[in-house]
């Protein structure tokens, strides 16, 4: 049965599904910026929940990145073979990205690299380094690329990095 509409989503899935060793990066994206098959562009709410399934259930994937949105998070929290996670060009402003993410940034030992670039933070700095207090000890980058904060957000975020002397 087919689960999405668009062929080249319903591939990844399948790769996804059958932990493919040939497939270990994953791009979340919108329309613009789709280029080949490591590029999954949700065009509904179904579309993210199957993601979302697939990404949790899989023990291949090692790179997971968010160009656009960073939907199906419940699967992402469920996946323990991820090892760098990125967000790009993403306005992170009032969302509870991070704080949905903490179970997985908590729970998956393998992570060790998290990249952010291009993001407009504004409000969620704060739950960025809250959630970066959770972090599980793997961790060993964090990449900032800019960034726009608010007035002394990166005086917190710098201070919740100080508990992870490994990075």
């Amino acid at each position: 049965k087919d689960i999405t509409t668009d062929k080249d989503n319903r591939k990844i899935l399948r790769r996804l599904k059958e932990n493919d060793p040939e497939f270990d990066t994953l791009w979340v994206c919108d329309r613009d910026h789709r280029q080949d098959e490591h590029d999954y562009l949700p065009e509904c709410a179904r579309d993210i929940g199957w993601l979302g399934y697939f990404i949790g259930k899989n023990t291949i994937l090692r790179k997971l990145h968010f160009h656009w949105s960073a939907t199906a998070i419940e699967g992402v929290n469920r996946n323990r073979s991820i090892q760098e996670i990125t967000f790009c060009r993403m306005d992170l402003s009032g969302e509870e990205i991070f704080q949905s993410l903490c179970p997985f940034f908590e729970n998956n030992h393998n992570l060790s690299k998290l990249e952010l670039t291009h993001c407009q933070f504004s409000g969620s700095a704060r739950q960025f380094s809250l959630a970066l207090r959770g972090f599980n000890k793997s961790l060993k980058f964090i990449g900032m690329e800019e960034i726009y904060l608010g007035d002394g957000q990166l005086v917190e975020i710098f201070e919740a990095m100080s508990v992870h002397p490994q990075l």
